[in-house]
């Protein structure tokens, strides 16, 4: 064996195979298990070569000297031979020595695997010192004897030169490779200055860095600095492995380093001390990482060792870089570090250069974006004083104001009539097609837009996990309240903390919020001046003609149309507009539509020809009509066409034709509501609002009155050609202590007779008046007009009560067969004695009688009762009251009262104040005084229902016995003759 040493040994220049190769052949002829240390700088000993026996054996001994090597200080029978310089000889350990020596189960574990037997350990020395040990074991029950140790001596001599001649080459190889490292690195930190004077910016220079450090040092490699509120910017991050490149752009970008984590480079920019881990644990990748998708690219790209050192200048630390080795063979030591530091204190003066001649050009800049900025917001206050309309507004508030803001995208809305909801009155860039004009956001939204109006102050969502678009929101205040707001959209996730720009924005939408509070108040100026001009016109070319269907047709066709005034276009109300009309039987008829497109028109007629509307709908022209009351749906939606009609073909041309708003009001006149108007808005912008509803009830209220009168022209007309003559009431006959006046105003041009009507005759001891309203119009309601007053008369004959007689026009109204007729009625029975008069109420579903007392006192007499000709079982009662001379009594219509002059109605009180202001005038002079005080409240006169009056002043009986004898009196004596 010692002659087959010397070839072996005479390859000591690789000395730990030639010490591998030694340690295999002593196991293979002479012990069990052998390992050769070398002693280290710290006194440690490494095991440069094992080998044993057993093949199986062979890779745990290896472990267990790798893992636990023999430390300084310890009990290990090798540093004992070191320390006294002879052979020791150490016999087979016992389990319980086994268990001292132990550091840990897994150490334990390996010592039993490899129980040994005797041991000698050999030093190894030169002329300078100690160099190692050699170490043989045998097996169990096999133990050395004298010779064993001379031979182990003898090995030990043999090998002692072999390592000397190999640590010599060892350290003159390291110096050369040390000489070779420290021109590699001053080529680096040649190239450093190079990479990085020859960025542009200081951004690009600390990703040129990364790049170099990558070539040169490891895998992966990263830069990060220090912002001025503290936070971390990580600028650069890089893998030598270009398929890796976008795990690792990932990771730059989703996972920052966060304050607070264990993450190298914050270490070293809190410290400013450089840090090394020669092996990155799983559990350290699990503190670090966030979560899950974190851990799996750290193990993907399989982060093995790192350093990071800081990057410092002028005295202050900002930033740092670390490199990450993902080679298992590469781990990085104090040399690593020293390299990284010499490179970061080199990168760290051209970084502070770049980043001085950053600031300089960024410092121009800024002065270039402030000119700029003034400039923009010149001529967005000049454009703005120019602009009278929102729309036009909201244009320059865009075109160029966030575009000169740097935004992407951008939206201007202002609040909706409805007050819940925000208007979208104008968008830019690519939010075009996702929210359009006139789009209602709900003012309780989780969105920027609406957080700013409710909060009154500006909102910044920037996504803080990954790249994405920043968005500012920001109310449009004026006067300390908001009008509406506005939000932008910008390209990257910039962080809103340049206090200039911020300060930009806020002018820019302040100029803006006063420029379209200006435009509201002008558009609505303008509006209400255009729907003035609107019903005028319309007005008048209603009143044009009285022919019923070219009325229909006319009403239509203007509110879609429009109208023109003094040159001037006024645009309608609708994109289609339709008249519904309750016919007698019950059902609806559609008696007009349009649309500019005639084939439209046709369409709507077809459809409602296949789909006719249910009376009974609860939404709708059915309820409207039933109701009286408006409909407004400011946006058609799929759940409001499946409220309004259960047939899908309806629902699909419905959305064909895109319609997008509504408006249902009644025709209303006289009480009754005969049809309704309904318009559309499909192809205009924009959604109806309350607004827009009251303005389309004038409308209606002025198509009312045409209609109305046009089928009072022709229904009225009929009625005077063959009965107004023979019907109309006739004056009140003399009554005997009774001073009566009468006025009958039929409503309508070359109208006589209506459905009002009075009686007042004579009887005994006194008088009746009898006053009513028929339902109806035309000829069926005149028929009801005579009935009733031969019933009263003929009634009155039999019975001398009023109540009675009405009781008696209910049976004689409900044996009528004329269909759904009733009317009302009050009658008066007026008893005259020497002190005055009884007089006797009772009221059918009439307004009650007046009583004026001849001071002016006004008293309402009588109880309310039911109509009559609806019930069987009516409710009628009498009331009784004294009248004095000089008082009277007034029994009227309720066209009196009902008469209406716009939002205004003539009214009860209206009457009274007549009466009061005309207490004990003569009976015609009260109703002159009525007649005129109704006619002044409408507009030119024109009574929207007939109107009957009686009044009767009681004048006494005393002044008609006096009157009798005056001529049998004497005549009276001459007054004296003047004095003188």
């Amino acid at each position: 064996m010692l002659s087959a040493l010397g070839p072996v040994l005479a390859s000591a220049l690789d000395l730990e195979r030639a010490l591998d190769r030694v340690a295999r052949m002593v196991v293979a002829g002479f012990g069990e298990s052998c390992a050769i240390s070398l002693l280290q700088p710290d006194g440690h000993l490494r095991a440069i070569a094992t080998a044993h026996r057993d093949p199986g054996l062979d890779q745990l001994l290896r472990e267990l000297e790798e893992r636990y090597p023999i430390t300084r200080g310890g009990p290990a029978i090798e540093l004992r031979a070191v320390e006294a310089d002879r052979l020791e000889r150490e016999p087979a350990p016992a389990e319980k020595s086994l268990r001292a020596l132990a550091r840990d189960a897994r150490h334990l574990e390996l010592l039993r695997a490899l129980r040994r037997g005797d041991t000698l350990v050999v030093p190894l020395r030169s002329a300078a010192g100690p160099l190692g040990t050699l170490r043989i074991s045998a097996a169990p029950g096999e133990p050395f004897d004298a010779t064993d140790e001379g031979f182990a001596r003898e090995l030990g001599h043999r090998i002692e030169p072999a390592v000397q001649v190999g640590l010599l080459f060892a350290a003159e190889s390291e110096a050369r490779a040390e000489a070779e490292r420290a021109q590699a690195r001053l080529t680096m930190i040649a190239d450093v200055g190079r990479v990085m004077a020859a960025a542009p910016d200081f951004v690009s220079a600390m990703e040129g860095l990364a790049e170099l450090v990558v070539r040169s040092l490891g895998q992966v490699c990263t830069i990060d600095v220090v912002r001025p509120d503290g936070s971390v910017r990580r600028l650069a991050a890089t893998h030598a492995d270009p398929d890796k490149r976008d795990l690792i752009e990932e990771l730059r970008d989703r996972y920052p380093p966060r304050p607070g984590s264990p993450h190298p480079s914050l270490m070293v920019m809190r410290t400013g001390r450089p840090v090394f881990s020669e092996d990155i644990s799983q559990g350290f990748m699990r503190e670090v990482a966030r979560d899950e998708r974190h851990l799996w690219l750290l193990e993907r790209l399989g982060f093995r060792s790192y350093v990071a050192v800081p990057l410092a200048a002028r005295g202050a630390i900002f930033g740092a870089i670390t490199v990450i080795s993902t080679l298992p063979d590469r781990r990085y030591g104090a040399q690593d570090v020293a390299i990284l530091e010499d490179l970061a204190r080199q990168a760290a003066l051209e970084a502070d250069k770049a980043r001085l001649l950053e600031a300089e050009q960024q410092a121009r800049l800024t002065a270039e974006i402030l000119g700029l900025r003034t400039r923009v917001l010149q001529s967005v206050t000049a454009g703005l004083s120019a602009a009278l309309t929102i729309s036009a507004v909201a244009e320059v508030m865009v075109e160029p104001g966030l575009a000169a803001a740097g935004a992407v995208a951008g939206i201007v809305s202002t609040l909706a009539a409805d007050g819940s909801s925000l208007e979208v009155v104008r968008t830019y860039g690519d939010r075009e097609d996702q929210v359009g004009p006139g789009r209602r956001l709900p003012l309780d939204a989780a969105i920027p837009l609406a957080e700013a109006f409710r909060s009154g102050g500006p909102v910044f969502v920037r996504r803080e996990d990954g790249p994405g678009r920043a968005q500012v929101a920001f109310p449009l205040i004026v006067a300390g309240r908001s009008i509406g707001a506005m939000a932008l959209v910008f390209p990257d996730d910039r962080r809103f903390d340049d206090e200039d720009e911020v300060a930009f924005l806020a002018a820019l939408v302040d100029q803006g919020a006063q420029a379209l509070d200006r435009a509201r108040l002008y558009d609505l100026e303008r509006r209400e001046r255009r729907r003035r001009s609107f019903l005028a016109a319309l007005g008048d070319a209603l009143a044009q003609s009285l022919n019923h269907e070219r009325t229909l047709a006319k009403i239509a066709r203007l509110c879609v149309q429009g109208v023109e005034v003094a040159g001037e276009a006024i645009e309608g109300l609708a994109d289609w507009c339709a008249v519904d009309l309750l016919e007698p039987d019950g059902s609806i008829r559609l008696a007009a539509v349009e649309h500019p497109d005639d084939g439209r028109v046709a369409l709507a007629h077809e459809l409602r020809a296949r789909h006719p509307v249910s009376s009974d709908a609860t939404v709708g022209v059915p309820n409207v009509l039933r109701t009286g009351r408006s409909e407004l749906i400011p946006e058609i939606t799929d759940q409001v066409l499946a409220q309004a009609t259960d047939d899908p073909e309806a629902i699909r041309v419905a959305r064909e034709l895109r319609l997008a708003s509504s408006m249902i009001v009644p025709l209303s006149a006289r009480g009754r509501t005969f049809g309704a108007l309904t318009f559309v808005r499909a192809e205009t912008e924009g959604r109806y609002d309350a607004d827009d509803l009251r303005f389309a009830e004038e409308v209606a209220r002025l198509a009312s009155i045409a209609l109305d009168n046009a089928r009072l022209y022709r229904d009225r007309g009929e009625i005077a050609r063959t009965l107004q003559r023979a019907l109309r009431p006739q004056d009140a006959p003399p009554i005997q202590g009774l001073d009566v006046a009468t006025r009958y105003l039929p409503a309508g041009e070359g109208i006589e007779v209506g459905g009002d009507f009075y009686e007042v005759w004579e009887a005994p001891g006194g008088c009746w008046i009898a006053l009513g309203d028929v339902s109806g119009k035309g000829p069926g309601a005149v028929d009801l007009n005579v009935l009733a007053r031969h019933t009263i008369r003929t009634a009155a004959m039999r019975d001398d009560r009023p109540g009675a007689v009405l009781r008696t026009l209910n049976e004689a109204v409900l044996g009528r067969e004329a269909g759904e007729r009733y009317c009302t009625a009050v009658v008066c029975r007026m008893r005259i004695d020497d002190e005055g008069a009884r007089l006797t109420v009772a009221s059918g579903g009439h307004p009650l009688p007046m009583v004026v007392r001849s001071g002016g006192e006004v008293d309402e007499v009588g109880i309310p009762g039911g109509l009559l000709g609806m019930f069987r079982d009516v409710s009628i009662a009498e009331r009784t009251v004294r009248m004095a001379v000089g008082d009277a009594v007034v029994v009227y219509s309720d066209g009196v009262i009902e008469e209406r002059a716009g939002g205004l109605q003539f009214g009860v009180d209206g009457l009274v104040g007549e009466l009061r202001a005309h207490g004990g005038s003569a009976a015609e002079r009260m109703a002159e005084a009525v007649e005129a005080a109704v006619r002044r409240f409408r507009p030119g006169g024109e009574l929207l229902d007939d109107v009957a009056l009686v009044v009767a002043r009681l004048t006494g009986l005393d002044r008609v016995r006096a009157e009798e004898a005056a001529p049998a009196a004497a005549p009276a004596a001459a007054p004296p003759a003047a004095p003188g």
